[in-house]
């Protein structure tokens, strides 16, 4: 009988401990309640940015890619630019389901990245649709 107690007693004990860590990561953003940003590469060779989870399938929020610009003359060199996904013409949600068979990669980004500042960056800033994707009205 004694055993019994001792046992119940750090069973409660590790439950109160789990409890504190619980709420503390959640307020410090420590695991599992990390929300940086990593970087996603599919096997089309896509490459995504923003904030994954697994739970209960993979999907990214905060979604942002690099599109490629064509330029107006053949002597300029095509430009990248970090967009974010809901900019592109079909005008998706912020949401990125992912098939977890076509995931090749992942990573964490540091807090202090270059990509991580910029998307910081831009945070509250309007987007509009570049001219190059917006779709084409049919002819009649």
């Amino acid at each position: 009988m004694k055993n019994k107690k001792i046992v119940v007693f750090a069973i409660i004990i590790i439950g109160v401990v789990l409890a504190f860590y619980l709420v503390f990561a959640w307020g410090q953003e420590l695991w599992p309640f990390a929300k940086g940003y990593q970087v996603v590469s599919l096997a089309n060779g896509a490459v995504y940015y923003g904030h994954l989870s697994f739970f209960p399938s993979p999907r990214m929020v905060d979604v942002w890619l690099f599109q490629q610009t064509t330029p107006e003359k053949k002597e300029e060199t095509p430009q990248l630019n970090l967009i974010p996904f809901t900019s592109l013409f079909f005008g998706p949600k912020n949401v990125l389901y992912l098939e977890k068979e076509q995931i090749i990669w992942w990573a964490d980004l540091e807090k202090d990245s270059s990509i991580v500042k910029f998307i910081e960056s831009q945070k509250g800033i309007p987007t509009t649709l570049p001219q190059e994707q917006s779709p084409q009205q049919p002819q009649k």
